[in-house]
């Protein structure tokens, strides 16, 4: 077959690989481009069905019956598919089959042109899963993971991990799905430096690290034993670095014995460093949006929008329970004098001393918010009256603890109310509401205390309030009359001394 010299040879130059069939569809002739690409020489394959070969799991299993009835019909076929090399490497390649009967000089059955589209198909396949990932706004991690398993698919000899380094330095574990959880168990938390194996020497470098032996290499000291029972034997790790360059991950690939990454291995990466920079920077961008919007960027804490939120799903809980709950309302004393006299920076500080005071005092189950200025919100589920006053004790007296500024010694206070759920209120707002009016009760009866309300105190408020707003009615209708009382002195009773001004308010209640 093929005996013309300068034509075999043209073939074997050829990039694509070249296969011939008979009308038995047994293989009859390949031309050295195909040993390049799938690794078989042809006394492998010749006489053998090209599907014995070159199909493998994740092949499209409906591809022989389209390829038979294609080119029956129509004499030809074209399409993009993924088979298998001798290795068992997958290859995405842009298949040509064109029949080649006897009468026209052709070996009986097909002439099929295959050529290697892996490296653009991979680009392409990865990319638009990525890519759908981020707009259905899949999870970080679950985009990590998709990463890998696409990476493991391309190249399964590969074990794939993805992690990130968060702002103090440490190893992140966002997907390994090949890795024992023991090992991401142990990874967790682990600082990056000069000699923490592949991944976490890659991100102190900021380059890429390869490891062809892991047995050997000193990288390895410290964690061979970790890594011993996965049998994993090399390891290349690449920094994912952001838009500033700076490390936010490592993407690295384990292998089974000892060995360089290859060409393909290269170029996975090459595109994965990308995908996965943007995703990271992405999942960042998205939290710290989340941050601003829902915490307060000066002491940390839940703003009021976060704090009511997870309030709300608190009393829920706790209703459904039937267990009893305290939101204590605090509010500092004099603080507007700290910034008229030292300033706005001053006033910061103690603040930011204050909410870190509040937190050390609360326990796992509680919330905290920072609702507004000198506000600060406080739900202890679980507790009763008789825990709430206590606690709340507690709190003021670590608030009152001195307190070093700008060279002066402080002793901050506080006055604070407590309403009980379900009490003093079934949902959030009625709860801030009553709490907020036991703390004002609390500062004009005497600072630096604390107050349970009571619905006397509430008929107060709400009688104070009604008289406010009648009054404001009033102004605005002009319906206040001016009235002079006359003034004399006891010693001359018939002389005038002067008048006073009395506004007087006639209102049916």
């Amino acid at each position: 077959m093929l005996g013309d010299a300068p034509l075999r040879k043209a073939l074997d130059a050829s990039d694509n690989a070249i296969v011939m069939t008979n009308s038995a569809k047994r293989v009859v002739y390949i031309n050295q481009g195909f040993t390049r690409l799938f690794g078989f020489q042809p006394e492998e394959i010749l006489g053998k069905l090209l599907s014995e070969v070159l199909l493998g799991p994740h092949s499209d299993p409906a591809l022989l019956g389209s390829i038979r009835s294609k080119v029956s019909t129509q004499g030809e076929f074209h399409v993009e598919t993924m088979l298998y090399s001798k290795s068992g490497q997958p290859r995405w390649v842009s298949m040509v089959i064109n029949a080649s009967p006897e009468a026209s000089g052709g070996p009986g059955g097909s002439i099929t042109v295959l050529t290697d589209i892996t490296l653009t198909k991979m680009h392409e396949v990865l990319q638009t899963k990525v890519l759908e990932g981020m707009v259905n706004e899949l999870p970080l991690p679950d985009l990590m993971a998709l990463v890998c398993r696409e990476v493991e698919r391309i190249a399964p000899e590969v074990t794939a991990s993805i992690l990130a380094v968060d702002a103090q330095g440490c190893l992140r574990p966002l997907a390994a799905p090949g890795l024992p959880a023991a090992v991401c168990d142990a990874l967790d938390g682990l600082p990056i430096g000069p000699k923490v194996g592949s991944c976490g020497t890659a991100a102190f470098r900021n380059a890429p690290v390869i490891v062809t032996d892991i047995t050997t290499d000193p990288l390895w000291t410290d964690y061979r034993d970790l890594f011993a029972p996965t049998g994993l034997r090399a390891c290349w790790s690449s920094p994912i670095s952001n838009h500033q360059g700076k490390p936010v991950g490592t993407f690295a690939f384990y292998f089974r014995e000892p060995r360089s990454p290859g060409a393909l291995h290269h170029r996975l990466v090459e595109v994965c460093l990308h995908l996965c920079a943007l995703a990271i920077e992405r999942d960042s961008t998205h939290r710290r949006i989340h941050q601003l919007a829902s915490f307060d960027t000066l002491t940390g804490l839940p703003n009021r929008a976060m704090f009511r939120s997870s309030a709300e799903r608190a009393l829920a809980s706790l209703e459904h329970e039937e267990r009893p709950g305290a939101l204590l309302f605090l509010d500092l004393d004099r603080f507007k004098q700290i910034n008229d006299t030292q300033g706005h920076a001053a006033g910061d500080a103690l603040l930011c001393e204050v909410a870190a005071r509040l937190t050390q005092c609360l326990r796992a189950r509680d919330l905290i918010g920072r609702l507004s200025g000198d506000e600060f919100v406080l739900l202890l589920s679980e507790c009763t009256t008789e825990q709430a006053v206590p606690m709340a004790q507690r709190i003021l007296e670590s608030i009152a603890q001195p307190l070093h500024i700008n060279g002066q010694v402080h002793r901050p206070h506080a006055s604070l109310g407590i309403a009980m759920f379900p009490d003093d209120g079934s949902n959030i707002d009625t709860l801030l509401l009553h709490a907020d009016q036991a703390m004002h009760q609390a500062k004009s009866d005497h600072r630096h205390s604390l107050q349970l309300f009571s619905a006397e105190m509430n008929r107060r408020a709400q009688e104070r309030a009604s008289l406010e707003r009648a009054l404001q009615q009033a102004l605005a209708e002009r319906s206040l009359t001016l009235h002079y009382q006359p003034q004399v002195l006891s010693s001359s009773p018939d002389t005038l001394h002067g008048v006073e001004a009395l506004a007087r308010w006639h209102h049916p209640t």
